[in-house]
C-alpha cells in the first residue's frame, strides 16, 4: 500500500478481526459481519474437512481466484501447518498491493491471527503459529497475474479451489461461464471448490465449465453471516454421503 494511497482502509469487523475497505467500490474485501468468521465458514473449514476428512490427503494443491489481502490464504497457511497438512498454494490476482497490505498486517498481528485459528481449531494457544507467521516462515503463494498466465505455468491441478473475487453484483465477471471455463482448466478431476457465491447464474456457470460437477449450496449456520455459501465437486471426487 503507497504513503498516502486512501483508495482503501482498514476497518475492524464484528468479529473484531480487520478487512480492507474499497474507497473505490464502496465494498469490503471480507464481510463487515466478521472478516476471519467468513473466510473460515466459506474456504477454510469446509476445504480441510474435504481434504483431510473426507479424502485423508496430506498434501494438496489449492488453487484462488481473488487473493485480495490475504484473508483466506493466512487463515488456511495457519491451520493447514497446525494440522499437517502440506500445501501448493497459487493464486490468480492482478492487484498485488492489497496482499502486501494484508501480509503486513497479519504478521504484525501474529497473535490475533492464530488465536482465531487455533481456537477454530479447537486447539490450545497459538504461540507456535504466531511466531512462524510473525518471523515470515509461511509459504508465500505463487501469484499468476491473469488465469492465461496460470494456465501456462500451472504444473499441478487444484485439488482445492477458493473462488473469491469481489461480489456478483461488483464483479460479474468474475462469475461469468468464460472465466470459469479458463478456472476449469486448473482443476483436477477430484477438485472440491468453495465460494460465497451461489446464485443461479455462477451455478450454471461452474456446470457448463466442467461437466460431470456436482454443485450445491450450503447453509452458513448461526455465524450472523449471508445465509449461503458453495461447494463443487469434480467428476471423480469422492462425495460425500449427503450429497449423493
Amino acid at each position: 500500500m503507497a504513503a498516502g494511497d486512501d483508495s482503501y482502509i482498514w476497518i475492524k469487523t464484528r468479529d473484531g478481526s480487520p478487512t480492507l475497505w474499497s474507497n473505490e467500490i464502496s465494498e469490503p474485501f471480507r464481510s463487515t459481519k466478521g472478516a476471519f468468521t467468513e473466510s473460515w465458514t466459506a474456504f477454510v473449514a469446509p476445504a480441510l474437512d474435504a481434504a483431510l476428512r473426507e479424502r485423508g490427503l496430506r498434501r494438496v494443491v489449492l488453487g484462488e481466484f481473488g487473493l485480495g489481502p490475504g484473508t483466506n490464504w493466512v487463515l488456511w497457511s495457519l491451520a493447514a501447518r497446525a494440522l499437517g497438512l502440506e500445501c501448493e498454494y497459487f493464486v490468480i490476482e492482478k492487484e498485488t498491493a492489497y496482499f502486501e497490505a494484508g501480509l503486513e498486517r497479519w504478521q504484525n498481528t501474529a497473535h490475533e491471527v492464530a488465536a482465531f485459528v487455533a481456537t477454530a481449531l479447537g486447539q490450545a494457544g497459538g504461540e507456535g503459529l504466531a511466531r512462524e507467521l510473525r518471523e515470515g516462515r509461511l509459504e508465500m503463494p505463487r501469484i499468476y497475474a491473469s488465469l492465461e498466465t496460470a494456465i501456462q505455468a500451472a504444473q499441478k491441478p487444484a485439488d482445492l479451489w477458493f473462488h473469491d473475487p469481489f461480489g456478483y453484483a461488483v464483479n460479474p465477471e468474475g462469475y461469468a461461464h468464460q472465466t470459469l471455463t479458463k478456472c476449469a482448466q486448473l482443476w483436477s478431476a477430484e477438485v472440491a471448490g468453495f465460494s460465497y457465491a451461489c446464485n443461479r447464474a455462477y451455478r450454471e456457470a461452474v456446470e457448463a465449465a466442467f461437466p460431470g460437477v456436482t454443485f450445491c449450496a450450503q447453509n452458513t449456520g448461526g455465524a450472523g453471516l449471508k445465509r449461503q455459501r458453495s461447494e463443487f465437486y469434480g467428476p471423480l471426487y469422492p462425495l460425500p454421503s449427503a450429497l449423493k
